[in-house]
């Protein structure tokens, strides 16, 4: 997530926890946070929403392993679509251009240490 997206996640957390009937203080949603800020709002978001359908499960307050489980285990497909998408990227552009890839992509290029680094690979 951004920076930008802290008020949403709040948010996001603070209805999860009326929905429960839980308190969150302000040290818990940054926990959340601080442990979920390597995903997109939007994978947060939907994690949350596919685990207030879980039918057993969704029964309490989602904890983060639960949140970071169900968006790694959404992620097996559209990992390996990210990864075609790059590996296609560098075939077409190389190492000298900028790449046309999802936002996602481009954070996980970042971390692993830059774009002329995935095009030496």
């Amino acid at each position: 997530m951004r920076k930008e997206d802290e008020n949403k996640f709040g948010q996001l957390m603070s209805t999860i926890a009326a929905h429960y009937k839980s308190e969150l203080s302000v040290l818990i949603i940054d926990m959340y946070w601080e442990s979920l800020k390597q995903y997109t709002y939007e994978e947060v978001r939907d994690a949350t929403f596919t685990h207030l359908k879980d039918v057993e499960k969704g029964q309490f307050m989602p904890k983060i392993a639960d949140l970071i489980g169900i968006i790694q285990t959404s992620k097996g497909t559209d990992s390996k679509t990210a990864w075609l998408e790059v590996m296609n990227e560098i075939r077409r552009v190389g190492s000298y251009s900028a790449p046309n890839v999802p936002e996602r992509s481009l954070e996980a290029i970042r971390r692993i240490g830059g774009w002329r680094n995935i095009c030496a690979m």
